[in-house]
């Protein structure tokens, strides 16, 4: 993925890739990117690719099961999005952190592999953080390490996110997977030609426990009313030029600080019409290139 660009004291980004989607054309408000669900529905886990009968054995996939999060979690989320007193613009944290504890890490793990039809191995680990609405899994990878992975939530199997692979995660301290919805998230980890095991490359160390569906707006009253009053439902407006504006708007997830966030954006043409995907947020969202590395976006949120 190429490096995101800034401009200097503002939000205006330039992003290459969002969410890891193809670039598509609107109308009248510059370049969009295609709803996720139409590019990356078709994908298919490496592993279950290579036939009928073939998949990998349920008893084989390695299951990790965090503790239930304490009560105490939740409501410190909550605290975080009460108002402040100074009324300052914050985005809405739907998610809290979760250390891996050392005894449930891929290093202490006995791993099973299964060859793919090319030769190289493959295996997946299954993730359960209990009673998230979705989650993210923050995985620390050796910068040469030269395999793919891939990633699916358990509402949604079939969605399958991926390949990632050495330029995705180069440089970055912990690269996090995609919102996955459900409780559950599926890790494959494909080596690379000749590899016969981790070898350290890969340890999953934090997860994202996200409270609330980042695809479904409503659940966010659960977590505070207060941070989201400016929103304008878009069905509210007759206007044709907001509606139409409103193609280029997107609903932004966000890690910060191993927490995540809902803020929104939008992207705009240039003044030359290059079609460069300038994509425009609030400096409190998103203000370094660490959490803009996190990034990922819905657009088409709108009722």
């Amino acid at each position: 993925m190429k490096p995101r660009q800034w401009l200097a004291l503002s939000s205006l980004l330039l992003i290459s890739q969002l969410a890891s989607l193809p670039l598509a054309g609107a109308d009248g408000v510059g370049p969009y990117y295609k709803p996720i669900e139409q590019e990356e529905a078709a994908q298919r886990f490496a592993i279950d690719a290579i036939g009928p009968g073939n998949a990998f054995a349920e008893s084989s996939r390695l299951k990790i099961r965090l503790p239930v999060p304490k009560s105490s979690e939740l409501e410190t989320l909550r605290r975080n999005n009460a108002k402040s007193a100074s009324g300052q613009a914050k985005a809405l944290q739907i998610g809290f952190g979760r250390d891996m504890p050392a005894d449930l890490r891929l290093a202490a793990a006995n791993i099973s592999w299964v060859a793919l039809a090319d030769g190289r191995l493959a295996t997946q680990v299954q993730l359960t953080s209990p009673g998230a609405k979705a989650l993210r899994a923050g995985l620390a990878i050796k910068a040469a390490f030269s395999g793919e992975l891939r990633f699916a939530g358990s509402d949604k199997p079939q969605m399958v996110l991926g390949p990632y692979r050495q330029s995705d995660w180069r440089g970055r301290q912990i690269f996090w997977s995609p919102d996955t919805e459900g409780d559950t998230v599926t890790v494959e980890i494909v080596l690379p030609s000749g590899q016969k095991g981790l070898n350290g490359d890969i340890e999953i160390v934090q997860v994202s426990h996200i409270a609330a569906n980042p695809t479904q707006g409503n659940q966010f009253s659960n977590l505070s009313p207060d941070t989201y009053s400016c929103e304008v439902d878009i069905e509210c407006s007759k206007s044709s030029v907001v509606k139409n504006a409103a193609k280029g708007v997107a609903r932004m997830t966000y890690i910060k600080n191993n927490n995540t966030y809902v803020c929104s954006g939008t992207l705009l043409n240039d003044k030359g019409g290059t079609q460069t995907p300038w994509f425009y947020t609030a400096h409190h969202c998103i203000s370094d290139q660490a959490v803009a590395d996190t990034l990922n976006t819905y657009f088409f949120y709108e009722n």
